[in-house]
């Protein structure tokens, strides 16, 4: 599958919008939350970005949209969109359906309908990629049986994944949780940060 340009420009009339349906709310107490486990994704990015991309399409009813389906869908552009360097671009997104949403009602940061998220490809000028995954504030991820450790950078607790030579690493943004899978090292988020 060839990854295409997002022309965030682009609205495309003749598009149904996506369907619409309540919240799946689960349980609203601040002590449960929702855990989604990654480790597949985690595992299938060492073999291509598109490949983890298609795992996270198949687990949780993904469709490509274009930013503007995103928009409607999803409530807001993106928040990786905001933290890319002029260099690197977003040349794909799907739109997800968790199971569930752990947040209190009033402060899902999710969108409109179900518990959607969004999975964004990026690409950097030498032609390589990397995934992130947002989701709203109520998820939690794991990386499965992958070491992890906690790292503070700035004032964001990151959970970071290594397997190999390839990291994972998730954290709260206002907007919601952010996980990025095939990122060139911690100097890299910081480059992110630096952007909002």
């Amino acid at each position: 599958m060839t990854a295409q340009t997002v022309d965030p420009h682009r609205l495309e009339s003749n598009v149904s919008p996506l369907d619409h349906f309540g919240h799946q709310h689960g349980a609203h107490d601040a002590d449960v939350t929702a855990v989604t486990d990654l480790h597949d994704t985690f595992a299938l990015h060492a073999s291509g970005t598109e490949e983890a991309m298609q795992n996270l399409a198949n687990r949780y009813s993904g469709k490509s949209a274009s930013l503007a389906e995103v928009v409607e869908s999803f409530g807001r552009q993106p928040s990786i969109q905001s933290m890319l360097p002029a260099s690197v671009k977003l040349v794909s997104t799907q739109l997800l359906e968790m199971p569930q949403c752990n947040c209190s009602e009033n402060e899902c940061t999710c969108g409109p309908g179900r518990c959607n998220c969004v999975a964004s490809i990026c690409q950097r000028p030498d032609g390589t990629t990397f995934l992130v995954l947002e989701q709203c504030r109520g998820q939690e991820v794991s990386f499965g049986d992958t070491p992890t450790q906690l790292v503070k950078r700035g004032n964001h607790e990151l959970k970071v994944g290594t397997s190999g030579e390839t990291i994972a690493v998730s954290w709260k943004a206002p907007s919601g949780r952010l996980t990025a899978f095939g990122l060139n090292g911690l100097d890299e988020f910081d480059q992110m940060l630096a952007m909002q």
